[in-house]
């Protein structure tokens, strides 16, 4: 948990910073975490995911066989989706697409080289675009799987679940630690918080999209 749990947490807040500057087609983002790798998201996600396994204790031969089938098949899924998304990119940059390529040559590995000379410590973040894009909800998502991780472990008094019985499992355990309980109490409300203010958001700019698209119609009429 003390070794995994910190991959978690920087592999979200990549996350939080990458989808605080994405514009997705509006325009094309290069600099902030997007000057150090072309799909940090990715990466911050690669991360988390591995930071998880670490919790399941990648010594063990089961969690060894999960990391391997996982990485089988999401790396496959994650490879045809960058393929798809370059693609997609250069057929709506062209030429400027492709020189961004040529300043950040690596997909998924951070160069601090690269983050250097493209401006890879400047960005404008913004809360309004993370919210947009549906970052927080995501990022609390992943907090509670911790929680869930945090409350096997005490409910189980840290024994290896594969070495369980029944009586081992202790439901009170979870009752008696109030940090638990509160921590897992402010991750569920701020969830539901965070996915009704994003559904609003998104609502929002769908009906202003709406409004002027009639209004762009009406003048073309007119």
């Amino acid at each position: 948990m003390y070794i995994g749990l910190p991959m978690v947490i920087v592999g979200q807040l990549i996350n939080l910073l990458t989808y605080g500057v994405l514009t997705k087609r509006d325009s094309l983002v290069t600099k902030g975490p997007y000057a150090w790798c072309r799909n940090p998201f990715y990466v911050g996600t690669f991360l988390t995911d591995f930071g998880f396994c670490v919790i399941c204790d990648p010594t063990k031969p089961f969690t060894i066989a999960i990391i391997i089938g996982y990485a089988l098949v999401q790396g496959t899924f994650y490879y045809l989706q960058i393929r798809k998304e370059e693609k997609l990119l250069h057929g709506i940059h062209g030429e400027k697409y492709e020189e961004y390529r040529r300043k950040v040559p690596t997909r998924l590995i951070p160069s601090i080289f690269s983050a250097v000379k493209n401006r890879g410590f400047s960005m404008k973040w913004s809360g309004s675009l993370a919210l947009h894009n549906r970052i927080f909800s995501r990022a609390l998502s992943a907090g509670s799987w911790a929680v869930v991780f945090w409350a096997v472990m005490t409910m189980t008094g840290g024994k290896d679940t594969y070495m369980l019985s029944f009586d081992d499992i202790n439901l009170a355990r979870i009752l008696d630690n109030p940090w638990l309980m509160i921590t897992a109490a402010a991750v569920v409300v701020a969830y539901v918080g965070f996915r009704i203010v994003e559904a609003g958001r998104r609502k929002k700019e769908e009906a202003e999209t709406a409004e002027w698209t009639a209004a762009t119609k009406q003048d073309a009429g007119e």
